[in-house]
């Protein structure tokens, strides 16, 4: 996986795990008293952890609409490209992360399978 393209994931994953946690804490925070106080912190890391999934499952779904998968977009939209700016790269134009012809969501659900 080329660099850019790995950067990119490992926001998205950041982004994912702390959008996860935050939420937890706002759910346990919004609960009733007697009920947030009935949450084990066991419970409080299970529910950061589905919605850690969850939200995981949110980027894949987003992903999809680059290549068009499921032939969702309106007729005349083939897909998007998600392109790296380098700084001082020597390239004219930016680089697509993509990798070979894989779909995005492809390469998010094979980084997301490889750990993060």
């Amino acid at each position: 996986m080329q660099s850019s393209t790995r950067v990119f994931f490992e926001l998205l994953a950041d982004d994912a795990k702390a959008s996860a946690k935050h939420i937890a804490q706002q759910v346990r925070h919004n609960l009733p008293g007697a009920l947030s106080a009935q949450l084990s912190a066991e419970d409080h890391k299970s529910l950061e952890a589905v919605l850690h999934q969850e939200l995981k499952s949110v980027v894949w779904r987003f992903l999809t609409h680059f290549d068009n998968k499921g032939c969702h977009l309106p007729s005349g939209i083939l897909g998007y490209t998600i392109n790296a700016h380098i700084q001082g790269a020597e390239l004219e134009r930016p680089l697509d992360i993509r990798i070979g012809e894989q779909d995005y969501s492809d390469s998010w659900s094979e980084f997301s399978e490889a750990g993060a």
